[in-house]
């Protein structure tokens, strides 16, 4: 696996001042599975983080599996995004069926996102 394809320390995003800053943005879309908020960074490359609420998935595994599908989806297709702080929340439950419907609302919610911050 090219190390460009891999999901490094660097592109996370972890500091609640800086998840806390992508909200106040307040640049955000909505789809059936996720809500997608992003905020522009100084940086070279985009940064991730996933959140699930309990209410979403009640079960530990389940929300641990729907996180793992997040930086999935976002580690194949970095290559595609701007130099974003990227948050993504689930707001439905979802299982190995619907991966790849999620799969396609996610990249169809960063396309609909990235237009967005280009009008702002």
């Amino acid at each position: 696996m090219p190390a460009t394809y891999a999901f490094q320390k660097s592109k996370r995003l972890k500091e609640t001042d800086e998840i806390s800053s992508v909200f106040s943005f307040k640049c955000q879309v909505y789809g059936d599975y996720l809500r997608v908020l992003a905020k522009p960074n100084t940086l070279n490359h985009p940064r991730f983080t996933g959140i699930i609420r309990k209410k979403t998935a009640t079960h530990a595994a389940t929300r641990n599996y729907i996180k793992r599908s997040l930086r999935e989806i976002f580690r194949r297709h970095q290559n595609l995004f701007d130099s974003l702080d990227i948050v993504v929340l689930a707001h439905r439950s979802f299982t190995g069926n619907a991966f790849r419907q999620v799969e396609e609302e996610f990249l169809r919610l960063m396309d609909n996102l990235q237009k967005r911050l280009v009008r702002r």
